[in-house]
């Protein structure tokens, strides 16, 4: 807080206890909604799982976790007020989740390395057993940090550029691409066929030399695979649509668009796409006609969809409800 020089003292001390109030009322203020908990529960019947994503909503960026149901909203990453938490990733098993780690007041949006550096971390996915596995890590660019293989094998993108796959059972790291990249590098499919920066290229990859073919820029951000390597997704513009990209034809066409009719009224704008390891679900956020990364009212939503298609299977459900910043989800669900 910057007051004038002659500020009174107890305005700085009532302004102080203000914002306390403010982020204490926003912590709490996430209960669904009549209609969507009624959706929540009505999935939740034959079917068991969590979404976890990052939110701002403590005054700096950590990772949530809820219950399909719509229950039992919490935290699951360590009290770091010297670090933010970005790029929430499950496991295929749902079982793990890596994160990258910044110093604080910094974000994988900047073009540079954070001062101090990144890491990458490993923990449960009730966030227990958390613990470094990569001294220096980065994002592509916005918060996509790693690829899972299998449940035990990782694709990152280290501190220099480099792609890296990490064997968590021996610890063992092996480059995947020849060169780094200033600011960025390449995030993989998990079968290792196609690569992509932070804008959408979708490019053949050849693991024989070690080297990505580059494609023409597709427009947008925010791109990633679906786990049978068969697809890539995106963000095809601002707000939408986000698209879907059939890898081997290079036919594109949307998921959802923005202001799509299934969206509830004052949340058609989207962003932040993920498509869990089975294909099955759909989870990504909206926000009332706001875009800024950082500031927005996003919240998450989910939906069931179509693992050939990628066509979504009835109406999107609100899962969150916080006036905070909520983005980048991610998904697991399992049939009871």
């Amino acid at each position: 807080m910057h007051c004038p020089r002659r500020c009174p003292w107890f305005l700085v001390h009532t302004l102080i206890a203000l914002g306390s109030i403010v982020l204490s009322a926003r912590s709490r203020g996430d209960e669904p909604d009549s209609e969507s908990l009624a959706a929540l529960k009505d999935l939740s019947k034959s079917q068991s799982g969590f979404v976890v994503w990052e939110s701002n909503r403590s005054g700096r960026w950590r990772l949530y976790r809820r219950e399909l149901d719509g229950s039992d909203l919490r935290p699951i990453d360590p009290e770091e007020n010297d670090r933010e938490h970005y790029c929430p990733h499950l496991s295929p098993d749902g079982s793990k989740l890596v994160y990258l780690n910044y110093p604080a007041g910094t974000d994988t949006y900047q073009p540079h390395d954070p001062p101090g550096g990144a890491t990458l971390c490993l923990m449960k996915a009730d966030g227990s057993d958390n613990r470094r596995i990569a001294d220096s890590a980065r994002a592509y660019g916005e918060d996509r940090g790693a690829v899972w293989v299998d449940d035990n094998t990782l694709i990152y993108i280290d501190g220099e550029g480099f792609t890296q796959q990490l064997d968590l059972r021996t610890g063992d790291h092996s480059r995947l691409t020849r060169n780094g990249m200033s600011g960025g590098g390449f995030l993989m499919n998990a079968s290792k066929t196609f690569a992509t920066t932070g804008e959408p290229t979708f490019s053949p990859y050849d693991s024989g030399d070690s080297d990505v073919a580059l494609q023409n820029k597709l427009g947008g951000c925010q791109p990633y695979f679906s786990q049978n390597g068969r697809w890539g997704f995106w963000m095809g513009g601002a707000g939408g649509p986000i698209n879907r990209i059939n890898l081997e034809t290079r036919e594109v066409s949307p998921i959802i668009a923005q202001n799509d009719p299934r969206m509830p009224k004052g949340r058609k704008y989207l962003y932040f796409p993920m498509i869990s390891r089975d294909g099955n679900w759909f989870a990504f956020a909206a926000s009332p006609d706001q875009h800024d990364h950082f500031h927005s009212d996003y919240d998450i939503f989910i939906a069931q969809m179509n693992p050939e298609s990628l066509e979504l299977i009835g109406n999107p459900v609100r899962f969150s409800f916080d006036s905070g910043t909520d983005r980048f989800p991610d998904i697991f669900v399992k049939a009871r």
